[in-house]
């Protein structure tokens, strides 16, 4: 009998304090790894881990709904095939670790997981965000603004426990 792994949280590299943002900077969040305790952290950076550099011009989603692009602001070169690409591979390796739970980069055109301050602007979510929202279903995904707030974070860390079991 093999004893079960602890849960895995999947998190946004640049908000563990790594320099992974398209312009080089990071956007640390301390309250998450101190929210995250007792679980296994996997830092992702879906842009430079599908071979993008750092620091790498401003994207966007673009297209359809149904056939969302990620693209280059000033380049306008569409980056989607490579991020989707690694995408898949690296959302297929993580199906053997338990994930139960995202906490991605808001507003990002990879992390972002559509959620906005005005309920009347709906954002769209970023590529690798949506990806793993379909791989992982009944996985708890969260971004560091809506953690910022105290009662986001004891929803969040519920639905963790229920996607753990």
């Amino acid at each position: 009998m093999t004893a079960r792994q602890a849960p895995c949280v999947v998190v946004s590299r640049c908000l563990l304090g790594e320099r992974t943002r398209y312009d080089g900077d990071r956007k640390t969040a301390p309250w998450v790894m101190a929210t995250l305790k007792g679980v296994r952290i996997l830092g992702v950076c879906p842009e430079v881990e599908a071979g993008m550099p750092t620091p790498r011009e401003p994207m966007s989603v673009t297209g359809s709904t149904l056939w969302p692009r990620l693209t280059g602001n000033d380049s306008g070169h569409d980056y989607t095939s490579q991020l989707a690409s690694w995408g898949l591979k690296h959302l297929r390796r993580l199906r053997a670790l338990n994930v139960c739970g995202f906490v991605l980069k808001a507003r990002s055109p990879s992390c972002g997981l559509g959620f906005g301050v005005n309920p009347w602007l709906v954002r769209r979510p970023g590529l690798y965000a949506a990806m793993a929202r379909e791989t992982f279903p009944r996985a708890a995904f969260a971004d560091e603004a809506r953690l910022a707030d105290a009662a986001n974070r004891t929803e969040f860390l519920a639905a963790l426990d229920r996607a753990a079991v």
